[in-house]
């Protein structure tokens, strides 16, 4: 899908996540419905597999038109690759392109529960850690690039700002009961 250069990234990614929630019951559960009465709903490795591949053909630029639909998908595609234990490798992709339009996203979209067993926390502080890591990686790029006073005072008091955002998710994950 990459390979034509006169298809948008938007298109691409907007077919996608139309896709998506059509065929992975995990994803919009409300929102879902069998394509027909006799077929069964896809089982765990048909949505694993069918989720990695979503993932790897999502365009890896930032959407021209950032939307909080958008970002709201990507962490219910996060979400998903956490139930379905898909590998690292297709979750560093979700997390980067949230980061890349971290702005959009809301405390409750950070709060992202933790499935693993292993995890003595509720929520996946890891996972908010590097999506955050992205976020101040892209943004000292666009730091070190903009030689503009006035543009980098702004772009300082949005990290700021969402520095101090960070920190509240930290506070309110570290107040959450330990799983039993």
């Amino acid at each position: 899908m990459r390979t034509r250069d006169h298809t948008s990234p938007d298109l691409i990614e907007g077919c996608l996540i139309a896709y998506a929630k059509r065929y992975i019951p995990c994803i919009s559960r409300s929102n879902w419905k069998q394509p027909s009465s006799t077929s069964l709903p896809p089982s765990q490795d048909e949505q694993r597999e069918l989720l990695e591949t979503i993932i790897s053909n999502l365009p890896r630029e930032k959407r021209l038109t950032s939307s909080t639909s958008a970002i709201k998908f990507l962490f219910r595609l996060l979400r998903t690759a956490n139930i379905l234990n898909i590998a690292e490798i297709y979750r560093d992709a979700p997390e980067k392109k949230i980061g890349s339009q971290f702005e959009q996203a809301t405390l409750d979209d950070l709060l992202v529960p933790s499935y693993s067993y292993l995890n003595e926390t509720l929520y996946d502080v890891d996972c908010v850690e590097r999506i955050l890591g992205y976020f101040l990686d892209e943004l000292e790029i666009t730091i070190t690039q903009n030689e503009d006073e006035q543009d980098n005072e702004n772009i300082r008091s949005s990290e700021r700002a969402n520095t101090n955002e960070f920190s509240e998710v930290i506070t309110y994950t570290m107040l959450i009961q330990r799983k039993d």
